[in-house]
């Protein structure tokens, strides 16, 4: 990997889409403490009809693309001059000292690219649950939403994002992995991302359904087409309503008999030893599966929470 500087500036490139509410604490948050030639943002938007261009403040650049992650994240990157590139949901906020922290872990030669550790707000119900998970090093699991960066040099080696309709985050993840290591930045630092699509569908519902699309990307075949048509959100939706939304609430309704599924997978590492015969309990097994060492439990219920939860007449938990 290319030796990156602690001169060299940082381009934040943040792909919006209908973000008025965010887009300027978002740009805001970037910049903080940072000069011009420190860090540069480049918002790129990809057809808001909300007004997001019109709030980008004076020394942000603007530029528009087709709609589409990946295509927006493309152009920016095409734009921007900078040598590291940072990728930010324009509902994510960076923290205080990220870019010394960007820059640190990208002077290791080893490490092709990395991302932070995440907290949803605002937090309610299962969303504490959720902001207590911590991710280990593992490209599967460096999500957009974790403000995701690399070098220029490394970005051009592996092509750019796919131009998917979704998941060209995990892709993304998965060409940075073929090129080096993968290091999340160290805590306590963490990106500060909205829980909106979390309260929208139920955060409960909203995690197994995203745990069970990842399976089915995955393991069983599915294509960014697929996953796209059943992940939307509101702000898409200003843009383009979904046609039949009763059938897409309806893929969206969760049930009792799937939540209890889904303790059952959390409580299985400290179940399994007493039904094995083992008269002490692993607690440190217990521990990595809280950490996120040990997601296959939560993936296979959530499969069939999947399966389960568009039955009529079966209450949504949350």
């Amino acid at each position: 990997m290319p030796k990156i500087m602690g001169r060299d500036t940082v381009s934040v490139i943040i792909p919006a889409l209908n973000e008025a509410e965010a887009i300027v604490a978002c740009i805001e948050a970037a910049r903080d403490g940072y000069g011009d030639g420190e860090v540069e943002i480049v918002v790129v938007d990809g057809g808001s009809t909300d007004g997001t261009p019109e709030l980008i403040p004076e020394g942000a650049r603007l530029v528009r693309a087709p709609r589409g992650r990946g295509v927006q994240m493309n152009r920016g990157a095409e734009a921007a001059r900078g040598e590291v590139l940072l990728f930010c949901h324009a509902d994510t906020r960076l923290p205080a000292g990220w870019r010394e922290a960007v820059l640190e872990v990208l002077s290791d030669p080893e490490v092709s690219g990395g991302g932070f550790q995440r907290l949803f707000e605002p937090a309610r119900g299962f969303v504490h649950v959720i902001n207590r998970i911590k991710i280990r090093d593992n490209w599967r699991l460096l999500h957009g939403d974790r403000a995701q960066f690399m070098s220029r040099a490394t970005f051009e080696v592996v092509g750019g994002f796919p131009e998917i309709p979704l998941m060209e985050d995990v892709e993304m993840g998965r060409l940075l992995h073929e090129q080096g290591r993968i290091q999340m930045v160290p805590m306590p630092l963490q990106v500060v991302s909205s829980s909106r699509r979390l309260l929208e569908r139920g955060a409960f519902r909203q995690y197994c359904l995203t745990g069970w699309y990842r399976f089915k990307y995955f393991h069983l075949g599915a294509t960014p087409e697929d996953i796209a048509r059943a992940y939307r959100s509101s702000r898409e939706e200003q843009v383009e309503p979904e046609a039949g939304t009763s059938e897409g609430r309806a893929r969206h309704r969760g049930g009792w008999a799937a939540a209890g599924l889904l303790l059952l997978s959390f409580l299985a590492p400290l179940v399994w030893p007493l039904i094995a015969g083992q008269t002490l309990i692993d607690t440190g097994r217990l521990q990595a599966f809280i950490r996120g060492t040990g997601p296959w439990a939560p993936l296979v219920f959530a499969a069939i929470y999947a399966a389960v939860s568009p039955i009529p007449g079966v209450a949504p938990l949350l």
